[in-house]
C-alpha cells in the first residue's frame, strides 16, 4: 500500500490529451507537429528535469533513484518525522492510463490490468475489488499481459511503456507468474527496455516470442523480436530491423503458430530528436518460427509510415496504419497469407468510420482488435474506439449503443471468456456486453498519475490533487471512489485564500489558472495580463503572498505580480530570467517564492539553471551563483532566518558530486 502511494505521488504522467471534443474542435487549427509536441509535454517535463543540461537521459542514475525510493518506502517507519503508516486517500474513480488488459481464458471474474506507470492490478470478482500485485518490482510501467493458454494459472508481464511518449517509463524485461500473480519470476530481457508484445505458443509453452522497442533515446541493437524455446532460460534475437526500428506488434497465424507477422516502427526520442515514422514501418512474415523473414507488400504502404497495429483473424490478418502526420492511413486485410492486402472502406459519410480518430497523434494508439469468435467484429483504438460488427460496412463509437461516457484515449481491448469486452483508456476501464448495448465502469483503482497534492486549510479532511489527463479532484479515503473532479485538462496545484473559504485557485497545464469566489459554484480565468507570447512552464508556478492575500505571484520566463485581490490582473516585475529559448527547449521559470519574514524578498529559479533574488519586491533582480547549472525544482525562503533560502536541483547524474 505504501509503495502505491509513493508511486502515485512521484509519478508525473505521460502527456495530456485533453478531451475528445478539445481535439476534434481544434483539429483544423493545429498542425501535426504542434499536436505531437503537445502530447510529449508531460513526459518532457519529467525528462528535462532529470537530464538537463545533457540530451541523454542517465539511465543508471534513474535506476539508482528508483532503488533509493523503493528502499525508503519499505523502511519508512525508520524516519523520525514519519512514524505512522501511510494511508491511500484516493482517488479510485478518476482513473489512470491502462496500457494492457488480460481476461482469464475460462473464468469471467478474473481480469488483470497493466498501467503506464502504476504496475499490475488484479480482480477476482469481476471488477468489484482490485489489488496491486506487482508493487515489489522496481519498474512499474506495464506494456503487455498474456496468459499461457495451456495453463491459465500462468501469465507473463512485459515492462516499459510501449506508447513511448518520453523516457522515464522504461522497463527491465519480462516477468512470469505461475500462481495468478501472487509471486513473480524474472525472465530476463532487461536491455530491451520496452517490451511491446508477448506471444506464447498455443501448443508448446516453452516457446515464447517477445517484441521489443528497445531504449528509445538512442539507436541500439537491442530492438526487434526475441524467441525462447526453453521457457525463457535463453533468448535469441530472431528479427532485427535497425537501430531506430523496433517491433511494435506481432501475431500468430491462427491456423499455424509457426507463421508469424511482425510490424516495425521507427521510434527515437530524446530532448533534441523525436522520430515517429520512417521506412521501418513495414509488415514482415515468417513461416518457420522466426528463422527467415519476408517483407510484405501486395497493396501495403511502402512509403514512410508511423505506427502499425496487427490482429489475427480466422482466415488472415488485419492491420491499421498511422501515416507520418500521425493520422489514420488505412485498415488493410489479407486472406491469402499476406500476398495481397485489401484496403477496407473508411469514410465517415459512407460507413461512419471517423478517419480523424487518432486526433493527430496516432503513434500513441494504433491498436486493432478482432473478436476471437467473429472476424466481422473489429475495433480500432484511438482517441475514441470505433467498432464494426459487420466486417466494416458500418462503424460506431464503442460506447454509442451503451449510451455511457467513456474517457478519451483507448489503449487496449480484451474479450472475456463469455464474449464481453473490456476497454482500457487514459481514465480507467469499462466493460461492455457482447452486443455493446450495456456498458459500465469496472475499476476503482488509485493509480492516477499525480502532479501536485495539497489539502484545504478550511476543510483539512479534504485533499486535492492535480492529475495527468484527469484534471483537479477533491476527496479523501472515506470518499475514495467518488472523488469530485472540479477542473479539467492536466491538473496542477491549488491555492486557498487564508481567511475566506469561498476563494481558491486551481490550475491546468501551461499556467491556465482559474479562480472561484463562491466555493466552486463558478470559475473565472485568473490569467488576465499574462502576455500570450510568454513561455509558460508545463507546471507554471503561482502563489498567494503569505503577507497579503490580495497579492499573487506567478512566472513565465519573467515574474508577474497582481495586487488587486481574488481575480488577478498581472503586471510584469522582472526581465527574462532565463538564458532564452533554445532550438529544442523553451526555458521558463520553474519555481518562485517570497520570504515569509520579509515581503520585500523574492526568489525565482529557472529550468536552465539560473536563480535570482530581489530585495525590493521585484524592482531589481540579482543573479546568484555557486550552484550547478541544472534544472531548479524548488526554491523556498526560510521561515526562521530572513537571509536563508533553500533550493533543490535535478538534472541528476550517477556518481557525480555536484
Amino acid at each position: 500500500m505504501h509503495k502505491r502511494l509513493l508511486s502515485t505521488i512521484l509519478t508525473v504522467g505521460l502527456f495530456s490529451i485533453g478531451t475528445y471534443l478539445y481535439f476534434f474542435q481544434n483539429k483544423a487549427k493545429k498542425s501535426p507537429s504542434f499536436r505531437l509536441a503537445e502530447k510529449h509535454e508531460p513526459s518532457d517535463q519529467f525528462f528535462m528535469q532529470r537530464a538537463f543540461p545533457d540530451a541523454k537521459f542517465d539511465l543508471s542514475a534513474y535506476t539508482n533513484a528508483l532503488k533509493l525510493a523503493q528502499f525508503s518506502a519499505k523502511s519508512r517507519t525508520n524516519f523520525d518525522n514519519f512514524p505512522e503508516q501511510w494511508q491511500v486517500e484516493g482517488p479510485g474513480n478518476l482513473g489512470a492510463r491502462v496500457n494492457t488488459i488480460a481476461a482469464h481464458p475460462t473464468n469471467e471474474n478474473i481480469i488483470f490490468a497493466g498501467y503506464s506507470a502504476g504496475g499490475v492490478y488484479r480482480t477476482m470478482d469481476d471488477g468489484v475489488n482490485w489489488e496491486p500485485i506487482f508493487d515489489n518490482q522496481l519498474f512499474l510501467a506495464i506494456s503487455d499481459i498474456v496468459f499461457d493458454t495451456q495453463d491459465p494459472n500462468t501469465l507473463y508481464v512485459g515492462t516499459g511503456d510501449t506508447n513511448i511518449s518520453g523516457f522515464p517509463f522504461l522497463g527491465d524485461g519480462l516477468y512470469k507468474s505461475t500462481d495468478l500473480g501472487d509471486t513473480w519470476e524474472y525472465m530476463g530481457l532487461e536491455e530491451q527496455r520496452i517490451i511491446s508484445k508477448i506471444l506464447v505458443h498455443p501448443t508448446d509453452n516453452q516457446v515464447i516470442y517477445v517484441g521489443a522497442m528497445g531504449l528509445p533515446f538512442e539507436p541500439n541493437t537491442k530492438k526487434g523480436l526475441y524467441k525462447t524455446t526453453d521457457g525463457g532460460k535463453n533468448w535469441e534475437q530472431v528479427l532485427f530491423l535497425g537501430g531506430i526500428t523496433g517491433v511494435i506488434d506481432v501475431v500468430f497465424d491462427k491456423n499455424d503458430p509457426d507463421i508469424l507477422y511482425a510490424a516495425g516502427w521507427d521510434r527515437l526520442r530524446n530532448n533534441q530528436i523525436s522520430e515517429t515514422s520512417g521506412q521501418g514501418a513495414k509488415i514482415y512474415k515468417s513461416v518457420d518460427g522466426g528463422k527467415i523473414w519476408e517483407q510484405l507488400a501486395g497493396g501495403l504502404p511502402q512509403n514512410d509510415q508511423s505506427r502499425i497495429g496487427l490482429a489475427a483473424t480466422n482466415d488472415g490478418v488485419v492491420a491499421v496504419y498511422v501515416n507520418p502526420d500521425h493520422d489514420f492511413e488505412g485498415i488493410y486485410k489479407t486472406v491469402d497469407g499476406g500476398k495481397t492486402w485489401l484496403l477496407m472502406p473508411a469514410d465517415p459519410e459512407v460507413n461512419g468510420f471517423d478517419t480523424f480518430l487518432f486526433g493527430g497523434f496516432g503513434w500513441y494508439f494504433s491498436k486493432i482488435r478482432v473478436n476471437p469468435v467473429d472476424d466481422k467484429d473489429i475495433t480500432v483504438l484511438g482517441v475514441r474506439a470505433y467498432r464494426t460488427m459487420d466486417g466494416g460496412d458500418s462503424w460506431t463509437l464503442i460506447q454509442e449503443k451503451a449510451n455511457i461516457n467513456v474517457h478519451a484515449d483507448a489503449h487496449d481491448l480484451a474479450f472475456t471468456a463469455e464474449g464481453n469486452l473490456i476497454l482500457g483508456t487514459d481514465g480507467g476501464m469499462y466493460r461492455f456486453n457482447q452486443a455493446g448495448t450495456k456498458g459500465t465502469d469496472i475499476e476503482n483503482i488509485a493509480a492516477t498519475q499525480t502532479y501536485r497534492v495539497t489539502y484545504n486549510p478550511h476543510e483539512p479532511q479534504n485533499y486535492y490533487g492535480g492529475f495527468q489527463d484527469n484534471g483537479t479532484g477533491v476527496g479523501n479515503e472515506s470518499t475514495i471512489n467518488v472523488w469530485d473532479r472540479i477542473r479539467g485538462g492536466d491538473g496542477f496545484q491549488m491555492a486557498f485564500h487564508p481567511t475566506d473559504p469561498n476563494i481558491y485557485y486551481a490550475e491546468s497545464q501551461r499556467g491556465s489558472i482559474g479562480v472561484t469566489v463562491d466555493g466552486g459554484e463558478s470559475w473565472s480565468s485568473a490569467t488576465e495580463g499574462i502576455e500570450s507570447g510568454d513561455r509558460r512552464n508545463w507546471d507554471m508556478q503561482y502563489f498567494i503572498s503569505p503577507h497579503n492575500p490580495n497579492v499573487l505571484y506567478t512566472g513565465t520566463q519573467r515574474v508577474y505580480r497582481s495586487t488587486i485581490g481574488p481575480i488577478p490582473e498581472w503586471t510584469i516585475i522582472s526581465p527574462d530570467l532565463t538564458d532564452g529559448p533554445t532550438e529544442n527547449l523553451r526555458q521558463t521559470i520553474s519555481t518562485l517564492t517570497q520570504s515569509p519574514i520579509n515581503p520585500n524578498i523574492l526568489y525565482a529559479a529557472t529550468t536552465d539553471g539560473n536563480i535570482w533574488h530581489s530585495m525590493n519586491e521585484g524592482a531589481n533582480w540579482l543573479k546568484l551563483g555557486g550552484l550547478p547549472k541544472r534544472y531548479f525544482t524548488e526554491v523556498v525562503a526560510s521561515s526562521v532566518e530572513e537571509n536563508t533560502v533553500f533550493a533543490t536541483v535535478s538534472g541528476y547524474k550517477d556518481n557525480e558530486n555536484t
